[in-house]
């Protein structure tokens, strides 16, 4: 999922300070972290300021403007509502269309993938407290780009930390004392879904991005709908399991809500 994250300056920059002022009225640096359920940060994007919206971070970012080299067909970023949807990034319904109880249904699932890049972030600032205020005074271009390196380096050093600390897991040597609890959840991935989608080819044209992009999630919400309704109506077979007539009733009156 790509999720953005602001790391937070300890004083105001002297290098054009005001652009650097976010919408929490921090004074911070906008980093794009994409990270999978088991809380590793594959990629992210890093140079602009605090006030950068997210979706022009994004654009800018090498994952974005090579995302027909780097993604196979038929693969997919989640995102966040701050991101357009398009037919390789799914983002959650918005206001008023998310106000649809079929389409809360779909947000919320959404926002399940959304809290492991929570916790994934939260891991990598909890190893490096520096990214809870960084103490780097920018006042010029050569301390701007310092200050971005130091975040850098500390993602890269968590990246491998991460690494370590799996190898030294499967060899039975780690310990896992210094993990959170909601850490130690995300820690587990989710099985594979059963059902498969093709989407068509990614489109190049502004109105046809779009639409493909609705159409790709319109899609992708059928198939979580029936995957919720597959596993009611198989629950509901495995109770009355030794009475085939309710079972039967019990279905078509699922059917009926």
């Amino acid at each position: 999922m790509i999720f953005p994250t602001l790391i937070p300056l300890a004083e105001k920059p002297y290098w054009y300070g005001q652009s650097y002022f976010d919408r929490k009225s921090n004074y911070s640096l906008n980093i794009q972290i994409i990270s999978l359920p088991n809380l590793r940060i594959i990629n992210f994007g890093f140079g602009f300021p605090g006030s950068t919206h997210d979706a022009t971070a994004w654009e800018h970012t090498k994952v974005y403007q090579r995302h027909a080299e780097i993604f196979e067909d038929g693969e997919f970023i989640w995102a966040d509502s701050a991101y357009p949807v398009e037919i390789w990034v799914v983002s959650p319904y918005r206001k008023p269309e998310s106000e649809e109880p079929s389409n809360e249904v779909y947000n919320n699932h959404v926002s399940m993938v959304r809290i492991r890049s929570e916790h994934a972030i939260g891991f990598l600032k909890g190893r490096f407290q520096s990214l809870k205020g960084l103490r780097v005074a920018i006042s010029d271009e050569d301390t701007h780009k310092y200050a971005t390196f130091w975040i850098v380096a500390c993602i890269g050093l968590h990246a491998f930390a991460m690494k370590c600390e799996d190898e030294e897991k499967d060899m039975g040597t780690g310990t896992d004392t210094s993990v959170e609890d909601f850490i130690r959840q995300g820690l587990d991935i989710q099985p594979p879904s059963p059902f498969s989608y093709q989407p068509p080819p990614h489109p190049h044209r502004g109105s046809a991005k779009l639409a493909a992009g609705k159409a790709h999630r319109e899609h992708l919400k059928k198939v979580l709908l029936e995957a919720k309704e597959h596993r009611v109506l198989r629950a509901f077979r495995d109770m009355y399991s030794d009475d085939s007539r309710a079972a039967t009733r019990a279905v078509h009156g699922y059917g009926r809500l």
